[in-house]
């Protein structure tokens, strides 16, 4: 298909080496992904995902806006006499899109980082967890960088690639 143009199942658009998922791959995502979560690059890694979530409609599913929907509901119809009776509200819809959504993140991260996710039942569970675990705002975070940092030595590394570590932790502490 010719960047840019229009087939029955999918529109293309280029975006360098990644293109814009179809209806027809909507739940594969890894063309869209480079990186991934190893710990250090947190936010690089979110803003990544960030796009994605908002592309296909699915942010409320990290952020907690969309939980899940009751099991039972009440009639719409009401009846003199049956009134209270209440009919099914499968979430079926809801649990796929949670699944898809786990494991897009899962996919996501690298062999070390999985591990903070396994015992996540939803993809809200999981983006928190890495949220709390990741991110630059958090104490132990924050502590853990500015010991690496204080650690830091140039050994047998070039000066140039001391002062690129150096300057990763330094972005990464002021976030």
């Amino acid at each position: 298909m010719v960047q840019g143009s229009t087939s029955s199942t999918a529109t293309t658009v280029a975006y360098g080496s990644m293109s814009a998922p179809s209806p027809s791959n909507k739940g594969n995502i890894a063309h869209l992904r480079p990186i991934k979560l190893s710990g250090d690059n947190f936010n690089q890694w979110k803003a990544q995902l960030m796009p994605i979530f908002r592309l296909h409609q699915r942010l409320g599913y990290i952020d907690g806006m969309n939980p899940c929907p009751p099991h039972y509901v009440r009639n719409p119809v009401p009846r003199t006499d049956t009134e209270d009776i209440v009919s099914v509200n499968p979430p079926y819809t809801w649990q796929q899109n949670y699944r898809m959504i786990l494991s897009w993140i899962i996919a996501s991260l690298t062999e070390s980082t999985v591990t903070h996710v396994v015992s996540c039942s939803t993809s809200y569970d999981a983006w928190q967890k890495l949220t709390r675990t990741y991110s630059s705002s958090s104490r132990v975070r924050v502590q853990l960088l500015k010991l690496q940092l204080a650690s830091l030595k140039s050994g047998s590394t070039s000066c140039t690639e001391y002062l690129q570590n150096v300057i990763s932790l330094l972005i990464i502490l002021q976030q």
